[in-house]
Parts: structure tokens; C-alpha cells; sequence
């Protein structure tokens, strides 16, 4: 028989021909096969008993082989490059009982991009599968951040034991194949074990992190210059030591995981120092923290204390706007997602005598605030005091702060109840404004102004809007100058500037 393959593609890439022949003698299948590949090239040659089990001996040898589609199973998504391979392969046992067959490789050459980090093999790859099991006699793989060796044996029956030898270090960046959201760089000390069975591992040995940073595309801030070890001990990671920066401060870590049928445990503590958080975007606050999260992957807790000691909001921050957002982002969300099981109970305080600056205001005050709930719908009860004497700029008046408090009393919800005094000066008359209400409803505040001398609202409204009284303004109309008179104007006016305030 003569078999010929035109065009043949793996994985939608078009690789060339291969011809197979094959010729009996006797009760003996000879079998020869060549590519006429681009690229590559394969061979195969040997021969099959044409009785019982068809006993057979084959011999595979390749050259430039692309091999993607082959990984792509294993790790679909994550090879960013073209992956070669080059050696040869011999197939000894019957064909109808595959479980009986022994395999042995000797791969001369392998070459691989995964989440683009280049790898090759530093030295041949040897491994050979016979009777249920694969012994892995050498690998050495070497490239970007990588240099490791790994040698041992798996079950490939059940129960699917292992006893495998990983020694070396890895790159990072290979944690993204895990999980799309991670971004990671640096690189990992490997001296491990692994044993037990594929479905429940046993690790032992140590892990070394050098000059790591690892980010979450759920949490605002990554973690940069990460440096410690990770004791394993059977199921159970132990953090020897961890520390890192972020947001200009440093973070040390502490505390253990496990993993349990396919579930991670874990009780890991942070203290952190002059950490910058950028968080709601506008918002930048500077704070030293204890924290806790303990739990699993399906539930957890963070708690803790966290002391702000420097607070700014960039110009144009809303947080009327902020709050709306926040309310459409969790409808987004869904119910199961990682912030949506991560519970919080974070006790927030502010040193006494906070500065915080916007672009209407210069303030300073304290907060006490317990942060509930949870990180997809984090709910804050307590209170904020602004000191008096605090400085309110608004349509070009400048107002002092007489009084000022946010108090979230709602133990379901973030609502917050403003109560807010200023005062300033315009013309001959000091004038008064109160504030007060939620700001989570809409038209929740409401103000109220006063002047001394006395003059009626809308009087003190234009008053601050146009710097002249009603009366002065429709002197001013009559006279033939520009000005605003009349109750419909005045209500114009009144309702604008009301609202102005209450935005903001």
C-alpha cells in the first residue's frame, strides 16, 4: 500500500505532504513514511506483526516539528509562540492492547513560548512510558528568568501517584498560564517535591521569591520588590518571611495556606507602612494597616486596622458620581465572583489633626469608620469630623468652616448624612450657609442661607451669585444696565445655585 497525505494542517497551520508505505512479508508489515514538510521533517519506520495483538517496533524521528497544537492542549490560550521539537521516539509492544505498549524519547531539541517566556531544553529530554507509568530520566529546560531540572516517575493508572524532583528557578510570568488576570515578573527559587496523586499533591521542600512583582487586575495596587520563602510542608505553605513595596511603602507578609480536595486555605496577615492607595480613582490616601484574610477561595474574611495619615482628591472628583458608579458596578459584577465572597470588617481611622485638600476646599478633621459588608458592595459606618476653621471655595466666594460632619449610621448600606456650617463675608454682610441631608439620594441635601443684617433668601442667593441684592439689581434694570430683576429671575437663581451646592 502507498498512502499519501496532500496538505496536511495540524492545529489550522499547514505543515506539507507525508507519504506512507507499507509492504508484507510473510506475517510481517513493514512501514516506512516520510514528510515532505516546509519547514520540518518525520520519518517513521519499523515494522507490525500481523497476528495475535500486532506485536510492533517503530521508530519516529523528527526535526523542526511544530508541536502548538499539541501544547495548546494542555495549555490552551497560553503559547504566544511557535513550539519545535527535535529527536526521535521508538513504540515497542501490541497495538491492540495500548496499555501494554512501551515508549522511550530522546528529544534533542525543544523550543517553546509560554506567555512569552522563551524556553529550551539545555541538555536532551529523556523520558520512557511502560507499563502505566512515566519515568522522567532527565529534563533541563533554560530561558528568559528559567533554569531548572526536574526528574521522577507518575502513575498514569489509578490512583495516579508521583514522586517527581524540581530544583532551580522559573520565571514568574509563567503564573499568568494559571490565571489570566495575574501579571507577574521576577523569579522563583525552586527546591521541591512532589509527591502523592495528580488530584491531591504533597509538596515539600522550599521556594525562594527574588525581586517579584505580582498584580491582580480585581485589586488596585500590585506588590513590587517581593522578596522571602515559602516553606511546603506535605499540603500545607508556610511564609517564612515576605516582604515587597507598594504605593511608595512597604508591605511584610506572614502566615500559612493549605490546600484540601481541590480547595485553598488560608490565614495570611500584611502590615503595611506608608502605603499610598490610590483607590477610588480621584482619591489618593496614605496609610500604615494590619490586616488579616482568612478563609478560602469559596469564602474569606479581611479585617483588621487601618490608620490613614494623608489624604488628596484630585480636581474633578465627584463622589455623588462616584457613589452611582459604584451602585451599577456590582449589578455588573454578578453574585460569584472573587470580591462578592471576600467579607470585610476593617476598623478605618485618621490621625487627629487630617489635612485634606481638593480643588474647592482645604480641610482638616478625623475619621472613625468600620468597613463591612463586602468588596463588591463594602458598606462604612461611623463618622467624619472637619475641623473648624477649614476653608470652602465655591463660585468664587471663599467660606469658613463652622461646623462640619458625615455621619454613616446605616448599618445596610453606604449612606452618608452631611451636616455642614460656613460662613463668609460679602459686601457688609456675613452670611451663613447650612448644608444638611444624604448625599446617596437624589435631592437628599438641602440649604438653607442667612445674613446679618437680615435680608430674605433670595436677597442673600443674589447677593452671593451676582455680589447686589434684588432691589440693587432691578435699579440696575431700570436704569437701562444689565442685571436680573423680577420673582421669576430671583427663582431662577435660587434653584441653580441649590443645586450647584448640592452636587458638589
Amino acid at each position: 500500500a502507498h498512502i499519501h497525505f496532500r496538505d496536511l494542517a495540524f492545529d489550522k497551520e499547514r505543515a506539507g505532504d507525508f507519504a506512507l508505505d507499507a509492504v508484507t512479508r510473510g506475517q510481517q508489515l513493514a512501514i516506512q513514511g516520510h514528510s515532505n514538510f516546509e519547514q520540518a521533517e518525520l520519518k517513521v519506520q519499523g515494522a507490525v506483526g500481523m497476528a495475535r495483538d500486532f506485536p510492533a517496533d517503530l521508530d519516529l524521528s523528527f526535526r523542526h516539528l511544530d508541536v502548538d497544537s499539541l501544547l495548546n492542549i494542555y495549555l490552551p490560550g497560553k503559547i504566544t509562540g511557535h513550539s519545535t521539537l527535535a529527536g526521535t521516539l521508538t513504540l515497542h509492544g501490541p497495538l491492540r492492547l495500548p496499555r501494554q505498549l512501551k515508549m522511550s524519547a530522546n528529544l534533542e531539541s525543544l523550543e517553546a513560548e509560554i506567555a512569552h517566556v522563551q524556553l529550551h531544553n539545555a541538555e536532551p529530554v529523556r523520558f520512557e512510558v511502560a507499563d502505566q507509568m512515566l519515568r522522567l530520566e532527565s529534563l533541563h529546560l533554560s530561558g528568559s528568568g528559567t533554569d531548572f531540572t526536574a526528574h521522577g516517575r507518575a502513575q498514569l493508572g489509578e490512583p495516579r501517584e508521583m514522586d517527581f524532583r524540581l530544583d532551580g528557578t522559573v520565571s514568574m510570568s509563567l503564573l499568568q498560564t494559571l490565571n489570566p488576570k495575574i501579571s507577574a515578573r521576577g523569579m522563583l527559587g525552586l527546591n521541591l517535591s512532589a509527591g502523592g496523586t495528580f488530584s491531591n499533591p504533597v509538596l515539600q521542600g522550599r521556594l525562594e521569591v527574588k525581586d517579584a512583582f505580582v498584580s491582580h487586575n480585581d485589586f488596585p495596587s500590585g506588590l513590587s520588590n517581593l522578596n522571602g520563602v515559602l516553606l511546603f510542608d506535605q499540603n500545607r505553605i508556610q511564609i517564612e518571611s515576605l516582604n515587597g513595596a507598594t504605593g511608595g511603602g512597604t508591605v511584610a507578609l506572614t502566615g500559612s495556606g493549605s490546600y484540601q480536595k481541590g480547595l485553598l486555605l488560608f490565614d495570611i496577615g500584611a502590615t503595611a507602612r506608608a502605603v499610598r492607595l490610590r483607590y477610588p480613582p480621584g482619591v489618593s490616601s496614605t496609610a500604615n494597616a494590619n490586616l488579616r484574610l482568612a478563609g478560602s477561595t469559596n469564602a474569606a474574611l479581611l479585617s483588621g486596622e487601618v490608620l490613614v495619615t494623608k489624604m488628596g482628591v484630585t480636581p474633578g472628583f465627584d463622589f455623588g458620581a462616584y457613589l452611582e458608579k459604584s451602585k451599577r458596578s456590582v449589578a455588573v459584577a454578578g453574585p460569584d465572583t472573587l470580591e462578592s465572597r471576600l467579607r470585610l470588617d476593617v476598623h478605618v481611622v485618621t490621625t487627629p489633626e487630617l489635612q485634606m485638600q481638593t480643588a474647592i476646599a482645604k480641610l482638616s478633621g478625623n475619621a472613625d469608620l468600620r468597613v463591612r459588608g463586602t468588596a463588591d458592595r463594602p458598606v462604612a459606618v461611623g463618622r467624619v469630623n472637619a475641623n473648624e476653621g477649614g476653608e470652602i471655595s465655591f463660585n468664587g466666594t471663599k467660606y469658613r468652616l463652622e461646623r462640619g460632619e458625615v455621619a454613616f449610621s446605616n448599618p445596610a448600606k453606604t449612606e452618608p448624612i452631611i451636616d455642614i456650617q460656613a460662613a463668609t463675608r460679602v459686601r457688609d454682610y456675613d452670611i451663613t450657609v447650612n448644608i444638611s441631608g444624604d448625599v446617596s439620594k437624589p435631592n437628599g441635601l438641602k440649604a438653607t442661607w442667612h445674613s446679618e443684617p437680615p435680608l430674605p433668601e433670595a436677597d442673600v442667593i443674589a447677593l452671593l451669585a451676582l455680589g447686589r441684592t434684588r432691589e440693587e439689581s432691578a435699579a440696575l434694570q431700570g436704569s437701562g444696565s444689565s442685571g436680573f430683576g423680577g420673582e421669576a429671575s430671583n427663582l431662577l437663581i435660587n434653584e441653580a445655585l441649590n443645586t450647584a451646592v448640592s452636587s458638589r
